[in-house]
């Protein structure tokens, strides 16, 4: 089983009478071992971040066990309705062995004359109604007989349910979670402390720069060897004249203010001295801050929503409905469409009646491409950015806003701008004597590759973010008086 919106997989399985259950490392969960007890069978609770936790189950009833392993699952699915609920998100997946029950609806039928006895089979029957159980495997399993089951209380969690080849008599089922785990920890990353950076050391290794640069005659040389020199020794000036400092994202509720916070880390190092050292009196100390912090926490959250809710916050709305969406149980996908007085369940299916859906609002064009004359207007010159407007722009630049994809600070480019105007007002269109237009070489190379970002192409020396919009401009104003003169 795999979730629908991540890398996370869990498998459920049983080989050869064994129960087991694999988690990757980005999908979090807890061993459940007094739901596992007196039939061979495993829980486990994951704790996806788009609902509420679910459990998940393991189970085998072997041929002769008769009654036993279903007792023992009532026992379970009771204790779960009541510790956590009757809205439990459950899912129980493996080799329940009952041949003489038919699915063809999705509801258990026991047939006449049923292998193991009557009275197992509709005891297992009715523990799946008594707690709202759907099976969901509908083709056979083993032979002609449904075997290996799905049982969810949620079935809007569960898509893309296959039977496909085992690798012993049986076959295997595969279906998707629809869930979001919770995101891995993003690798700490360094930011740059510009209020310390010794900026008359950056200044003159601009300068420095700048003079090799135009020694070196820029000019012979393609635009991306230009690009990548610039870029270099800008993050080369940085990392030698900026301090930084490793800094690690960190997801937390929204309601968390600093005192509570300081109370988490707190508890957190009351717990680790009380259970170094299994003193009692720290027990009572950590146990006491415990509950103050769930106070808190509760307090802060009942807070956080009344002020979400209150309409006078309208400019809100986006948090109120984060919230209203983490809230929810089920997930927005659609798992079932009817189309042609068929339903559909699998994904590709529905994607293709959606497809085929909107092709017959769209007119049905030929492809001729229509024959256009020469045009009797000429040739727009080429653009030519002056020093003063390059610098002025970069003066301009937002300090607060994060770096283009480029990665190069906004900071630098402000700071050292009358050094760096002149290095980015070189003319494009002569470099490397081959009268290339780097704005259109950049939309192809970024065609060719769309899985890349435009960080991994170089800019032309002239896409520093705030100069392609004046390039835009520019250009429509030049070509507007151009056809105006031709005219």
């Amino acid at each position: 089983m795999s979730s629908g919106e991540g890398v996370a997989v869990l498998a459920i399985a049983t080989v050869i009478s064994i129960q087991f259950l694999a988690f990757t490392k980005n999908l979090k969960f807890t061993e459940q071992p007094n739901l596992s007890q007196n039939a061979e069978m495993i829980w486990a609770e994951i704790y996806p971040v788009s609902h509420e936790p679910c459990l998940v189950c393991s189970f085998y009833r072997p041929p002769d066990a008769l009654s036993n392993p279903i007792l023992s699952l009532k026992e379970a699915l009771q204790h779960i309705s009541r510790t956590k609920g009757n809205q439990s998100n459950i899912i129980l997946a493996g080799d329940f062995n009952f041949p003489s029950i038919e699915w063809s609806d999705g509801i258990g039928h026991v047939k006449p004359g049923p292998t193991y006895g009557a009275e197992v089979n509709n005891l297992f029957v009715d523990v799946i109604n008594d707690f709202s159980l759907e099976q969901q495997i509908l083709e056979p399993t083993r032979n002609d007989n449904v075997l290996d089951l799905v049982l969810t209380t949620s079935p809007y969690l569960i898509d893309n349910i296959k039977v496909v080849p085992g690798m012993s008599d049986h076959e295997a089922v595969t279906f998707t979670l629809y869930t979001t785990c919770d995101a891995p920890n993003n690798n700490p990353h360094r930011t740059y402390l510009f209020h310390k950076a010794n900026t008359e050391s950056m200044l003159e290794d601009v300068r420095a720069f700048k003079d090799l640069f135009f020694q070196s005659d820029p000019y012979k040389r393609p635009v991306e060897n230009n690009w990548n020199n610039f870029k270099d020794m800008i993050f080369e000036m940085t990392n030698r004249h900026v301090p930084s400092r490793m800094v690690k994202n960190r997801k937390e509720a929204p309601w968390l203010n600093r005192e509570i916070k300081r109370k988490i880390s707190k508890r957190r190092r009351l717990y680790n001295k009380a259970k170094a050292t299994q003193n009692e009196n720290d027990w009572k100390a950590y146990r006491k801050l415990r509950n103050e912090v769930n106070s808190l926490v509760d307090k802060a959250h009942n807070n956080y929503c009344k002020y979400l809710f209150d309409d006078s916050h309208c400019n809100n709305r986006k948090r109120f409905w984060s919230l209203i969406k983490n809230l929810k149980k089920d997930h927005p996908n659609v798992t079932t469409l009817e189309s042609n007085d068929s339903l559909l369940t699998s994904s590709v299916d529905i994607a293709n009646a959606f497809n085929d859906q909107f092709y017959t609002f769209f007119t049905d064009e030929d492809n001729e491409t229509p024959n256009l004359d020469i045009p009797t207007y000429p040739i727009c010159d080429h653009i030519i950015f002056s020093t003063e407007g390059i610098e002025n722009l970069l003066q301009q630049l937002d300090t607060s806003k994060a770096p283009g994809p480029d990665g190069i600070p906004t900071q630098i480019l402000k700071l050292c701008r009358a050094e760096i105007a002149p290095i980015l007002q070189v003319d494009p269109y002569t470099v490397g004597g081959l009268g290339v237009n780097p704005r259109r070489e950049l939309l192809k190379q970024v065609l060719k590759r769309p899985s890349l970002s435009t960080r991994s192409v170089p800019c032309a020396m002239v896409s520093i973010r705030m100069l392609l919009a004046d390039m835009e401009l520019t250009a429509c104003w030049r070509a507007k008086e151009t056809i105006r003169a031709a005219n």
